[in-house]
Parts: C-alpha cells; structure tokens; sequence
C-alpha cells in the first residue's frame, strides 16, 4: 500500500504506515512472549531478563491487549486515510524557503556544536561504548540525530539537505561511539524512506538491499562490541536481535502488572496475578 502527494511534490512516493506498524507489533509485542517462552532461559543475556517476569504476564489477557492496540491502529489509520487529500499546506511551502533554511541550518549546527562539548567537559569520554552511558549526554544528541533526519525529508533545496546530513553524520558517530544505536536506527529508517520515496527505482535494484544486510550486521557487531566484545556467534546474534524488546517487555511489565493487580483485586479480571 503507498499513497502519493499529487501537489508541489507530484510523483513522489509515500509507503503505507502499516507494514512498519506491523513490523513493530510483531517484533515488540509477540516476539517478548516467544524469546521468554524458547529462548530466554538458554541465553545469558536474555535470561537476565526473564528474572523481572512473572511466569503469567504473557497470558491470555496479554495477547487479548496487543489485538486491541493492532485493531485500534488499523481503524484509526484507514478511517483517516479515507478522509484525507493529498494537498499542499503551509508547511509544504516551509519547505521551499530560501532564508530560513540557512538560519536554521546554522543554529542546528551550533546546538550540535554545544551539546558534544557539553558532553566532552562532563567527562563522557568518545567511543567508549556503553560504559559511558549517560542520559544527559545521549539524550539531546538522540533528539538532534532525528531532527537531522527529518530535515533531510522535509527540505527540497540540496545544499540544505546535504548540511542537515552531515549534522546526522556528525550525531550518529557520537551516538553510536557511546554504544547508543536505537535512535541512530530509527533516523536512518527515516532517510532511507525519504531516499526511496525519491527514487523508488531503488526498491528494483539488488545493491539496495546488499548494503541494507552490511548496515544492519554492522549495527548488529556493535551491539555485540558493547556487551564486551564477545564472539560473533549464533547466542551472541540473538541476544542483540531480542534483547531490545525483551527488555522494553520488562518496563512494560514493571507498569501494567501492578494496575493489572489492582484491577484483578476490584473484581474486573476474572484471573488473578500475583
């Protein structure tokens, strides 16, 4: 499924939201209960994890929850998919400025500027890995390697597109020198999304997904270089596939478990977890 802007930009391809919502529901939601159920209690890493969970939180009223959120999304998407036109806006005309590209430009820069010698005076020493993990230091860099990368997307002129990536460059191998690799990841879908919406000859030719796997086994070896740079193995590849949402699970867990309980204990559930 793609839509198309039929304005300034006409021809220009937009992919649909729902096969990245789908990709997210599965590998945030469903894959938790899979890796606790087969794969945790085999992996060092992995089973770290597993010492947060109860053995029932992914029951039936788990599953239950996660049908409600993919349903909710996909009546919500399509009902305002209906509604809306591709037409042109205020911000499409944003987008075609001439002045105001270039103070921005600027200003961006020299908050990029501030924030990595902030982080260098806090002591965060450069490509240590994530045993400089700091979340005043990661935190502002995150925020301005996505904006970089919306920027990209959302500017037409070239010389301000290409500034606005060296500022991603510049952010992602501060991010990535610290260990830090979710927002990077993120960042580089939304270029890459722009890059093809551009040339969608891209999606027909076997180089683009060639450089896709290097990417990714990159991003992978990184994963694996921060957990103290243990052997490129199969274990080693699925802790780093699985930890991130395993390990989100825990936060989830460690918020809706107690109001599940409360609930449970009021006579709306009729399981109880305890």
């Amino acid at each position: 499924m793609s839509r198309r802007r039929t304005a300034s930009n006409e021809g220009v391809w937009i992919p649909s939201a729902i096969p990245f919502f789908l990709f997210g529901f599965a590998y945030y939601l469903i894959s938790p209960a899979l890796v606790f159920r087969f794969l945790a209690q085999d992996n060092e890493l992995l089973d770290t994890a597993t010492r947060y969970f109860h053995p029932n939180y992914f029951d039936a009223s788990y599953f239950l929850d996660a049908i409600v959120i993919l349903v909710s999304f996909l009546i919500g998407y399509l009902m305002a998919k209906a509604v809306t036109k591709g037409t042109t806006s205020i911000a499409d005309h944003g987008s075609r400025q001439t002045s105001f590209p270039k103070i921005l430009a600027t200003s961006f820069g020299a908050l990029v500027a501030y924030f990595a010698a902030a982080a260098g005076m806090s002591g965060a020493g450069f490509f240590t890995g994530y045993s400089a993990f700091n979340v005043l230091v990661l935190g502002p860099l995150s925020t301005c390697v996505f904006l970089s990368a919306w920027f990209v997307n959302y500017f037409s002129r070239k010389h301000i597109r290409l500034l606005f990536l060296s500022f991603f460059a510049v952010c992602s191998v501060f991010l990535l020198g610290w260990g830090s690799r979710m927002y990077f990841v993120l960042s580089l879908i939304a270029l890459t999304l722009g890059l093809v919406s551009r040339n969608r000859a891209l999606l027909r030719n076997v180089s683009s997904y060639a450089v896709l796997a290097v990417a990714g086994l990159c991003i992978v070896a990184i994963g694996i270089a921060r957990e103290g740079g243990r052997s490129f193995g199969f274990d080693n590849l699925v802790a780093v596939l699985f930890a991130e949402p395993l390990f989100t699970s825990v936060s989830g867990m460690a918020m809706i478990a107690p109001l599940r309980h409360i609930m449970v204990r009021q006579g709306r559930f009729g399981c109880r977890l305890t």
